[in-house]
């Protein structure tokens, strides 16, 4: 009778802590559906890239829906000068399509309204401000997978944005 009791408590408490961890579990996915845990998980990764790369990079919102649509507002990235690299007020994309082995990443509309991109080669300077990032998302000597990213958009809108380009190494 007694070892009927234990195994009873046993499952019991087996039964609670499956309960409390499918409702965690459950928790977790419709938080991570929120608008403001996505931003926080954004800006935690923006505070990673910006520690790691040497750079600063600011984010106010962002947004995914899970039928492949995604939104950002008021995107920041210096150079390592601490110059704008980067900056855009609202960007949206939709009809995100996963991605499947060797196919390209297929995207609907793209559209960037509000936008800033400055490029410079700096005066005695071989690499551009944007080298530094380049050089950081590059993967390694040593590692041999040569494998690479290939997005289509189909339709990019790009509204109320400057482009500049100095090359203060030239004459």
């Amino acid at each position: 009778i007694a070892n009927l009791r234990t195994v009873k408590t046993i499952i019991k408490i087996l039964k609670t802590v499956l309960l409390f961890l499918l409702l965690a579990i459950v928790s977790l996915v419709f938080l991570l559906q929120t608008e403001s845990m996505q931003t926080f998980v954004a800006r935690q990764l923006a505070d990673w890239l910006s520690e790691r790369a040497g750079c600063k990079v600011l984010i106010d919102r962002v947004g995914l829906k899970w039928e492949g649509s995604f939104f950002i507002e008021n995107l920041y990235i210096s150079d390592q000068q601490n110059d704008t690299l980067l900056f855009i007020h609202s960007g949206k994309v939709s009809g995100i399509k996963p991605i499947k082995e060797n196919e390209p990443l297929a995207i609907e509309a793209a559209e960037i309204d509000g936008f800033v991109f400055n490029y410079s080669y700096p005066e005695n300077d071989t690499k551009s401000n944007l080298d530094f990032l380049i050089d950081f998302f590059h993967s390694d000597a040593g590692n041999s997978d040569t494998s690479s990213l290939e997005i289509h958009v189909a339709d990019i809108k790009m509204l109320n944005g400057r482009f500049r380009y100095d090359d203060y190494k030239s004459p």
